[in-house]
């Protein structure tokens, strides 16, 4: 009966070392689905991030807006959450900008200098020099037509 014996502990080991080869390769393979899932989602967040800045630099907020928010789908961040919101507050000034330069042009210049207010100064292509030059020709006009209604 002793010969039996060592037959079954060999067997028992071979399964035990089976059972673990098994688990080492089912954890390596786990390990390298999300190694490769955590990459694949890293490069679409990039991708994304990448299209969105593109739309951003001209100006095309609400496009760069859908873009950072698909982003975020990949991959929280705080810095893509702040342009999202720096995309609406650009967005909203933008058309404020063109609302006041459309009263401008209608000559309708107290209506475009409280709406060439509304810019706000992280605006900066309109806020800087554009909307300096048409505030002073708005307030310019105002100040004439004022100063003729005076005289007659």
């Amino acid at each position: 009966m002793s010969l039996n014996t060592p037959s079954i502990e060999n067997n028992k080991n071979s399964k035990k070392k089976y059972i673990w080869g098994a688990i080492i390769v089912i954890f390596v393979a786990l390990c390298v689905v999300g190694i490769n899932q955590y990459l694949n989602n890293n490069k679409t967040f990039n991708l994304n991030v990448t299209k969105a800045d593109q739309y951003f630099k001209i100006e095309k907020f609400d496009d760069a807006r859908q873009y950072y928010q698909i982003a975020l789908d990949y991959r929280g961040s705080v810095r893509i959450e702040n342009k999202i919101e720096i995309c609406k507050k650009l967005e909203s000034s933008k058309s404020i900008f063109d609302t006041g330069s459309t009263l401008f042009n209608k000559k309708e210049y107290v209506k475009a200098v409280d709406s060439y207010k509304k810019v706000i100064i992280e605006d900066e292509k309109r806020f800087n020099l554009n909307l300096r030059i048409k505030l002073r020709k708005a307030l310019n006009y105002i100040v004439m037509k004022n100063f003729h209604k005076q005289k007659i």
